[in-house]
């Protein structure tokens, strides 16, 4: 999979929703590439503006668009023990 994302990834739980700063990981898309390749159950969230989304070649494959702004309209389809990388640029 070709990552090619000039971004901050980190990842958290969702039950630590809202996650204080403190408890937020950076991973390196080096990272993510591993994660994604050793875990089925890892979602990934894009959560750029839709402009941005819609007008940027860089996508990670399987990711799902969310829009930040909705946070509380999303975030409870996802299991609290489900592992979030949310990515944007």
């Amino acid at each position: 999979m070709k990552l090619f994302l000039p971004v901050f990834l980190c990842l958290f739980f969702y039950g630590t929703l809202p996650v204080a700063a403190g408890e937020v990981v950076y991973i390196s898309k080096e990272e993510l590439r591993d994660r994604i390749s050793s875990s089925a159950n890892l979602v990934i969230l894009d959560v750029r503006s839709e402009y941005d989304w819609l007008s940027s070649p860089a996508k990670i494959k399987g990711a799902v668009r969310n829009s930040p702004s909705q946070l509380n309209n999303w975030a409870d389809k996802y299991l609290k023990d489900t592992p979030l990388v949310l990515y944007c640029a």
